[in-house]
């Protein structure tokens, strides 16, 4: 993928990195107006989602930046057992798909003000703006 991603955007920088141990050395310390995510979190659990947005908040969102994560993702725990039912064998055990309404109770807890969007029936839109 990331030698696809190097042929499509030659001027680009990317890293390959497990972000279960945080956020890359080379991007600790810099600050971004945009954050956006593309089907990775539902790797992280939903305390590792929570570590890694505050984390994100705190030392590599601009003041005035966004936060958007899209996944795999369901408006209520109610939708996502009936996705799991529907699927049968063939659904995932070792995701940690996001529940919306979880999500956001969870950053609410923190002070942290996010919105979340169901695109589809198993697609989702989370946005923090500080």
């Amino acid at each position: 993928m990331l030698e696809r991603a190097r042929e499509k955007m030659p001027g680009a920088k990317f890293y390959c990195h497990d972000l279960k141990e945080g956020i890359p050395e080379q991007l600790q310390d810099k600050k971004f107006k945009y954050i956006v995510s593309s089907y990775v979190f539902h790797h992280l659990d939903d305390g590792e989602k929570v570590e890694m947005i505050s984390s994100l908040l705190s030392r590599n969102l601009e003041k005035d930046g966004v936060i958007i994560i899209a996944d795999i993702a369901f408006k209520s725990e109610e939708d996502l057992q009936l996705c799991r039912e529907e699927a049968g064998h063939l659904w995932d055990d070792g995701e940690y798909y996001m529940v919306g309404s979880c999500i956001v109770n969870s950053l609410c807890g923190l002070g942290i003000k996010g919105e979340y969007r169901q695109l589809s029936k198993c697609a989702g839109v989370l946005e923090i703006v500080p």
